[in-house]
């Protein structure tokens, strides 16, 4: 996540490159989370739990 030339997703997720297609996977967290990945990626995507 980033915008460098090795980032692969922008901050919203949406993938470079490709339209309308966003990730919904916990590696793309820059930082690597100690509890239950669940929270923060479904706050990182706008899900409702």
């Amino acid at each position: 996540m980033g915008r460098d030339s090795m980032s692969v997703v922008d901050n919203e997720l949406k993938v470079y490159g490709i339209d309308g297609l966003r990730i919904a996977d916990s590696s793309i967290m820059p930082r690597i989370t100690t509890g239950n990945t669940m929270a923060p990626l479904s706050s990182a995507n706008g899900l409702q739990i």
